[in-house]
């Protein structure tokens, strides 16, 4: 994958080189000046031995050079500039190979990743057109549907003449409809209507040879209930691939299916959808925008719908497993719940329900013992891509988890997660304490509920459901321990667990009955302090943009009616803060859930932007009081372990730790009148204690946050009316 503007290497790379320069420019200065090189300096003879060549000087003379050039860039940009790549500038080719990259991700099923690709070409090169397009298939791909019509309103009215931004157009308007239908919305088939005549308009000015706007259209219209309209441009469509004839094309398939489908041909359309689905290969994105097809098609059709199970089963979205299981026992165990003799059986055990499932994506610790086996058994298959989420950084998980099970565990895992210069295999790896270290069980419990979060988002991305799989001793509600009450966990949220997907070790020992296995040691954990509470909690951070614009002698009216009027809502809101502060100009609250959270940010913003909006005579709420017209408030969400103190100033609970402070690093990189929230957020939002029905969490991307604390993803909190 072509990396654009990494946050480090590139940055390195660039001031290694302006260096040289700088270096070359001095030598230069001073040969004008008589300066000759020498072997020592001698200031009468004007000779020195600083004029060699840039890379034959001395390390700290090169750092001497690195030192100016930092101080320059970060001069620059705190005098409010920033330095952009020249898109001629960009290398020969680049452009084009991440064109191919962002479709190939896209039409995987990864369009979180793909969307970052996009944002990262468009930060230096803002007007190229195909990015933005990109950019805008992929916010859809991830079910962000408005950020999707937002960059195609700004492309509104350039010229179109392949249709690309219409046909993407019309598929925002299709699945708005989707959304819109099962809210009930009065107005929600005058989406599907705006989605129908924008692709058969496309498909007309083509003369039929765009032929998957037109079966867009066909499928459309029959869903509209236009019959007859609809298998006139089905037939249409059938001969324009006829006369393509592409069989090794997975859309010229795709499309024939949905052309019989829509023609009534339910045993043509199944074996067409079958042809399509064994030259799909990685195209995970593109079956399943295929199979939502159908599947509006087959509820269409209703009872009448012959053989709605084998094109259901001809279309089968890979499956996202979440995943978790006991590790491998040490040699010196006394009563093994998973010894090494029986590793080939639970690998085997392994692999035959990732078949039977056809799991596709999976979600997972990597702890010696099953979490390995299931992370190479995914990687093992055709579609297999894993994401792997640890309770603190990997080079501490060595030491607590995997260095006393063995050399051989130790290079599997770091083999995996990748180690020293060698990359990792697996797709990306999420640390639940931010780098921090601290060893504690909450943050185990952590790692656990982030990993249900984001299978969930991605199964939803995907137009599926995530599915558990576990390998542990014995059967759901009869086995004890942490595995068992994951279970019921994952099966409080929606994640079902059924009897197949138990892998249970009892069955593959000698020894039938459950033993009373003999606790693992771990590690030396950090205890907290005496007085200390460790618990997860919903963090918010917020403060008013342009605070520092308010005039000293309106600074008392700020506080009276901005402070005040937040501190009025508080009192008759349900949701509760546990802890709320200012902060400087800020305000900072911790809740005992994200749903309060969410629901307290989005109360806020909307009151904020309500109180700007300009009455009769042109004035504002806050304009009246003397203060800026809009007053725009942003508010930072995030979710994680923090210490619960008590403050001895105030006699107050206080919550502290590198969580409250990451909430702090997103909410200057927030717009006005916005909630953007963590990826952590967005996984608890979508999973623990329960999935939070009254917001949805869009993806933003990866961004960076404010003070150099890194590049992370962020994601878009809006109601879901």
């Amino acid at each position: 994958m072509p990396d654009l503007r990494p946050p480090a290497t590139d940055l390195d790379a660039t001031v290694e080189e302006l260096a040289a320069r700088v270096h070359d420019a001095w030598v230069e200065h001073r040969q004008r000046t008589g300066w000759k090189y020498g072997p020592n300096r001698d200031d009468e003879n004007r000779t020195t031995p600083s004029l060699a060549p840039y890379r034959e000087l001395s390390p700290a003379e090169r750092e001497l050079d690195r030192v100016s050039v930092r101080a320059t860039l970060d001069g620059l940009e705190s005098l409010g500039f920033r330095v952009e790549r020249d898109a001629s500038a960009a290398p020969a080719g680049i452009r084009e190979q991440t064109l191919g990259e962002v479709d190939h991700l896209i039409a995987r099923g990864l369009p979180l990743p793909a969307y970052d690709l996009t944002k990262r070409w468009l930060a230096a090169h803002p007007s190229d057109v195909a990015f933005r397009l990109r950019n805008a298939r992929a916010l859809r791909r991830c079910g962000a549907l408005r950020g999707a019509l937002s960059v195609l309103e700004e492309l509104a009215g350039l010229p179109d003449e392949d249709g690309e931004y219409r046909g993407l157009l019309a598929a925002v308007h299709k699945e708005t409809f989707v959304r819109s239908f099962q809210r009930g919305d009065a107005d929600a088939g005058d989406y599907l209507r705006r989605a129908q005549r924008l692709y058969r308009e496309v498909f007309d000015e083509s003369q039929g040879k765009k032929y998957w706007h037109g079966i867009n259209a066909a499928t459309l219209a029959f869903v509209l209930g236009e019959e007859g309209g609809a298998r006139e441009l089905a037939a249409r469509v059938w001969d324009a691939c006829e006369a393509v004839n592409s069989r090794d094309d997975y859309w010229w398939l795709a499309t024939r299916a949905e052309a019989a489908l829509v023609l009534g041909r339910f045993d043509v359309a199944a074996k067409a959808y079958r042809d399509a689905l064994k030259i799909g290969g990685e195209r995970i994105g593109d079956i399943g925008s295929t199979r939502h097809n159908a599947l509006l098609l087959l509820d269409a059709y209703g009872a009448d719908a012959p053989d709605r199970r084998d094109i259901e089963d001809a279309l089968r979205t890979p499956a996202v497993i979440v995943f978790a299981g006991v590790p491998i026992d040490r040699d010196d165990t006394v009563q093994p719940r998973f010894p090494s003799a029986i590793e080939p059986r639970v690998r085997a055990a392994v692999v035959e329900r990732l078949e039977h499932l056809q799991a596709g994506f999976g979600f997972s610790g990597a702890e010696p013992g099953a979490e390995i086996l299931f992370i190479e058994a995914m990687l093992e298959r055709r579609l297999g891509v894993v994401n792997v989420i640890l309770p603190w950084p990997s080079s501490q998980y060595v030491a607590t988890h995997v260095r006393d099970r063995g050399t051989g565990w130790l290079e599997r895992f770091q083999g995996l997660l990748g180690h020293d210069d060698k990359p990792a295999q697996v797709h990306h790896v999420v640390s639940a304490s931010l780098g921090v270290g601290i060893d504690s069980p909450v943050y185990e419990l952590f790692a656990r509920q982030l990993s249900a979060g984001l299978a969930r988002i991605h199964a939803e991305a995907l137009g599926t459901e995530a599915t558990g799989l576990v390998v542990t001793e014995g059967r759901p509600g009869v086995s004890t321990g942490e595995i068992d009450d994951l279970v019921k966990r994952w099966e409080s949220i929606g994640i079902r667990v059924s009897d197949d997907n138990v892998i249970d070790l009892s069955t593959l020992t000698a020894r039938n009955a459950r033993g009373g296995a003999v606790a693992r040691r771990r590690g030396n954990p950090a205890a907290p302090a005496r007085g200390q509470a460790v618990g997860v909690k919903a963090i918010l951070f917020a403060d008013v943009e342009d605070y520092s614009k308010i005039p000293e002698n309106r600074l008392p009216t700020f506080i009276e009616y901005f402070v005040g009027g937040i501190a009025g809502r508080m009192g008759v809101k349900p949701y509760r803060p546990d802890s709320l502060r200012r902060v400087g100009d800020g305000l900072l609250m911790v809740f005992p859930n994200v749903r309060d959270a969410g629901l307290c940010a989005l109360d806020l913003v909307e009151w904020s932007a309500g109180h700007s909006e300009p009455g009769p005579d042109g004035e504002t709420y806050w304009s009246r009081l003397g203060l800026p017209r809009a007053m725009r408030i942003r508010v930072a969400l995030h979710a994680g372990p923090v210490f619960e103190c008590m403050d001895p100033l105030t006699l107050g609970p206080v919550f502290e730790g590198a969580h409250i402070n990451y909430a702090a690093r997103i909410e200057p990189v927030t717009p006005g009148n916005q909630v953007y929230a963590s990826e952590a957020f967005a996984a608890l939002a979508a999973s623990w204690p329960a999935p939070c029905n009254e917001f949805g969490c869009e993806y933003v991307g990866r961004t960076s946050l404010a003070k150099k604390a890194g590049e992370y993803p962020l994601y878009h909190v809006r109601r879901r009316t």
